[in-house]
């Protein structure tokens, strides 16, 4: 089955986000336009700029059509490609992990030697 490397690209500042999808590419941008509208962007660079600047200064792009096997391979080389500046991904620290309290060893009791 084919995927769709597709890029929602803003034309102020040409800051591009490039995703995947295996389905109809329309619907994948639509959803993503929508998610943006409500406030719910794939992050948060991305969501400032549709906030202030409006979603009419975005444009869809059909990027390029690739068999599955080549889709990760294939959207690396657009964000490299186009800087894809809107796919950087925030993550959260790790928590730190407290170390587990070592046991201190049992002393062994001496059986008892029956009569």
């Amino acid at each position: 089955m084919a995927k769709t490397i597709y890029a929602l690209i803003n034309m102020k500042n040409h800051k591009s986000y490039i995703g995947v999808c295996s389905g109809y590419v329309g619907d994948a941008l639509d959803n993503l336009r929508r998610d943006l509208a409500n406030g719910d962007g794939p992050n948060k660079d991305m969501q400032a700029d549709w906030d202030k600047q409006g979603g009419q200064h975005f444009v869809r792009r059909v990027v390029e059509k690739v068999e599955d096997s080549e889709a990760s391979k294939a959207m690396k080389y657009h964000i490299e490609r186009t800087g894809g500046d809107y796919n950087v991904v925030e993550v959260a620290p790790k928590p730190v992990a407290k170390p587990k309290p070592v046991a201190k060893p049992v002393a062994k009791k001496k059986k008892k030697k029956k009569k």
